[in-house]
């Protein structure tokens, strides 16, 4: 019985020791991750928020391209920025 105890108790504690690891590694590669692939644009305050923008292009009107609900966010509209901010301002938001 005490081997049975002893044997659960190594398999907890390993068990603790490799959520505890995969927990310090997936922190660190999302600051990694931050700290090398910053967004394009910069943080705008809109009142109590703040939000990414990104805008390119003269003139006016200025055109905000909103991402929905896929899975891509803002890279939905990647395509369609560059040939829109020929002709006037094109802002997209995260």
């Amino acid at each position: 019985m005490r081997l049975i105890f002893r044997i659960g108790l190594i398999l907890l504690s390993v068990l603790a020791a490799l959520v505890v690891a995969g927990t310090g590694y997936e922190a660190l590669q999302r600051y990694l991750a931050a700290k090398n692939h910053q967004p394009p644009g910069e943080m705008v305050n809109i009142g109590d928020r703040r939000i990414q923008l990104n805008c390119t292009g003269n003139g006016s009107p200025t055109v905000v391209f909103e991402s929905g609900l896929g899975i891509s966010g803002s890279l939905d509209w990647s395509a369609v920025q560059p040939s829109v901010s020929k002709v006037t301002r094109a802002c997209l938001f995260i």
